[in-house]
């Protein structure tokens, strides 16, 4: 069992994966999980697709930033 208070992390997954999945979420064929800001945040630097499927995931709050390793 897990510390009170700790949330378990998504999977991390390539930044390609990441962005069919939101396409297919825009289509009705999926609903969104939980992604990991390790694994979206760099896609904000990358090509037209990849900046829209990390806009869909920050507006939906999607997004999974986990805590630090110090407790701050």
């Amino acid at each position: 069992m897990s510390a009170p208070g700790r949330r378990t992390p998504p999977p991390r997954l390539p930044g390609e994966l990441i962005v069919r999945l939101v396409e297919a979420h825009k289509r009705g064929n999926l609903h969104l999980p939980m992604f990991h800001a390790d694994d979206v945040l760099p896609l904000l630097d990358g090509d037209e697709r990849e900046i829209a499927a990390a806009a869909v995931l920050l507006d939906a709050n999607r997004v999974f930033y986990p805590e630090s390793l110090d407790g701050s």
